[in-house]
Order: structure tokens, then C-alpha cells, then sequence
């Protein structure tokens, strides 16, 4: 697990052989075995991109335990205040495999009993558990046949995750960008064989993801028409994509940043975008960012206003022996985003 706890919900996925770890990884935990334990919660750190909790066991352990994001737990109405330092507290949640001692937590009990799902996980301890819905989807998101809603991308947008009942949505989850395999040339290949992911992870701040990876993104997103340029807004590390509408230059004529310059146009109701400049190690983590990449994207929103479906076609002749083509989509959803405030580990305790 990242030390940047890069909120990113579990998008891992092998492109052709090369690995892809999403910067919000979970490959250090064991997701097939949960486990139990029991304690006092000696330490509490609620903050993106992870929370942090120390909880001290009767037999003298001291579990260290990462989490999901705090903004997730707001939207969900989680009672964090009933979680205090120095209270009781049940957590259940997936083994490390590399350290002892350590969790990815997906539920937690309070010692009142009141029961928090801290991630995508059933109840564990009966009833009345909080934290099951994590947005808000727009009334126009609930049918195909929805009226009423405007066709426009200037709204907030959501992605939809599996969760206890309701199975993952396979064109709207992060990980349906992912479908097509990467044709990759054979410097990619070998670059791919050596690479590390959990070293990977380990290494990543606060920074947000470059482009095109930035394109998973999680959590809310929208747009935000300034006139000369529209800025696509990431809740995730409160990346700000700035899309020139007016612009004569060429995007990988300009100096390069982690976004890229983007060129934008209006083809009827879709939004095309052109990026090139983009200075980064990774097309993919795993996959290398030749110098010469560039993306066009197509942003689309559907007639009832309920999804945007969104395309990228990826050119990047270091990489890819021919240009691909991804597509996923986002939901529709009545929320805002967030200030994201990324936070390295950092805890209030009683020690």
C-alpha cells in the first residue's frame, strides 16, 4: 500500500503481460482472507488519500491499519467522533503480506456498537451499519429512461464500484479503462518484467496522477466552463486539468508538465480533447511514457443526461506498436467535489 495512500479503490490489471498497479494499490494485502482483532484505538489519523488507525491488542500488538479516505466517509454520514483515541474497537479488514501487524480495514465497531464500513464490505456484526452508500447518484442516474436531465458534462460525475448487493457497474468502474490489452513494443516488455509495484506505491506523495492515468480517477469529477478553457476537476489530490477551447498551439509543442497541454473543440454535444506534452515516467505504472505520447479523448454525454462516456485513443510509438483506443464512462451524481487536502501519515495518539 502506497505511502500516499493513493485513493484509488483497487484498480490492478495486467495489460497484455505488464503489470498495472493503480497508485491507490491494494496488491500488499491479502484480499481473499479478513481477518478480526480487538483493541483500544490508540491513534486516529481521518484524512486523504488514507485513513490511519493504531489499535493496541490486549496481548501488547500494535496493529498498524490504512483505510479508505475520509471525503468517502463524510458523503457516507460516518459518526467519526464515535471512534475516539483511548476508546474500544472491533476492526476487521485484509491481512499485509509483506508486514505483521498490519491491516487494510474494511469495517469497524465502535464500543458503543455502532458499526462503520470502511470499505466496500458487508456487515460484519449485524444490522444498522454505516457507510453502505458513498455518493449520491442523480435522480436522473436511476433508469435508462430518466427525463428531465440536462445533456451537458457541466456536472459532477461519479464512478460505480461493486458493494454488498449491487455488482460492479463494468463500463463505469475505474478499471474498465483497462479492457483493451496494450500492444506493447519490446522496450515496453522488458521495462514492464522489472517493474515493482509495491516499490512502486511506496514511493508516491501527494502528487496527482499524470495523464492518462488520471483518467481512472475514482472518485467526483466535473467541469467548469471559464469561456477561453474548461477545467476538468479530480477530487482525487485536487488535480485540475486546464482544456484550452481557443488555443492555436500545438499541444506537444509546449513545455511539458505531469497534464499535458490540452486542445479542446466541441463536436456537437461531445467534447474533444488533444493533449501532448506529457512529462511523466509512466504511461501506465508499468508501462513507459515514450517522449513523443499523445491522447485524443472524447467526452459524451448520454441523452438522458444520466452517464458520460468517454473514450481516449493513446499514440506513443516508445510504448505501443500501434495506437489503442480505451473507453469506460462515469455516472451522473448529486454531490460536489471536495477539497481533497492530501495528507502523508501523520497521527494524533495517546502515547
Amino acid at each position: 500500500m502506497s505511502k500516499s495512500g493513493r485513493c484509488f479503490a483497487g484498480v490492478v490489471a495486467a495489460l497484455l503481460t505488464a503489470p498495472v498497479a493503480a497508485h491507490h494499490s491494494y496488491v500488499e494485502f491479502d484480499q481473499q482472507n479478513t481477518i478480526e482483532i480487538e483493541g483500544t484505538l490508540v491513534a486516529a489519523a481521518w484524512q486523504n488519500p488514507h485513513t490511519r488507525l493504531t489499535v493496541a491488542g490486549a496481548d501488547g500488538v500494535r496493529w498498524d491499519i490504512e483505510s479508505s479516505a475520509v471525503n468517502g466517509l463524510r458523503r457516507a454520514g460516518a459518526p467519526l467522533e464515535l471512534f475516539e483515541v483511548g476508546s474500544k474497537v472491533k476492526v476487521a479488514g485484509w491481512p499485509s503480506t509483506k508486514t505483521a501487524s498490519r491491516l487494510f480495514g474494511t469495517n469497524i465497531l465502535s464500543a458503543g456498537g455502532q458499526e462503520l464500513i470502511l470499505f466496500r464490505a458487508p456487515p460484519r456484526w449485524g444490522g444498522g451499519a454505516i457507510g453502505l452508500e458513498r455518493q449520491a447518484l442523480s435522480a436522473s442516474a436511476g433508469s435508462a429512461g430518466s427525463a428531465g436531465a440536462a445533456r451537458t458534462i457541466f456536472r459532477t460525475w461519479g464512478s460505480a464500484y461493486a458493494r454488498p448487493g449491487i455488482p460492479d457497474d463494468p463500463d463505469a468502474s475505474p478499471s474498465s479503462l483497462f479492457r483493451v490489452p496494450l500492444p506493447l513494443t519490446e522496450a515496453a516488455r522488458q521495462a514492464a518484467a522489472g517493474f515493482d509495484e509495491v516499490k512502486y506505491n511506496l514511493s508516491l506523495g501527494c502528487a496527482p496522477k499524470n495523464m492518462p492515468f488520471v483518467m481512472v480517477v475514482p472518485g467526483p469529477t466535473d467541469f467548469v466552463d471559464r469561456g477561453d478553457s474548461i477545467l476538468f476537476r479530480s477530487e482525487e489530490f485536487d488535480a485540475v486539468r486546464t482544456i484550452h477551447m481557443n488555443s492555436r498551439e500545438s499541444p506537444s509543442a509546449q513545455p511539458k508538465t505531469r497534464l499535458g497541454y490540452s486542445v479542446g473543440r466541441w463536436e456537437g454535444d461531445t467534447l474533444v480533447v488533444e493533449t501532448g506534452s506529457v512529462d511523466a515516467e509512466y504511461l501506465f505504472p508499468g508501462v513507459p511514457l515514450g517522449p513523443s505520447a499523445s491522447f485524443v479523448e472524447r467526452f459524451t454525454p448520454s441523452a438522458d443526461g444520466s452517464r458520460l462516456h468517454y473514450s481516449i485513443v493513446m499514440t506513443d510509438p516508445y510504448s505501443l506498436t500501434q495506437p489503442v483506443e480505451q473507453k469506460r464512462s462515469w455516472i451522473a451524481i448529486d454531490e460536489h467535489v471536495m477539497p481533497y487536502n492530501c495528507t502523508l501519515p501523520k497521527r494524533s495518539t495517546t502515547d
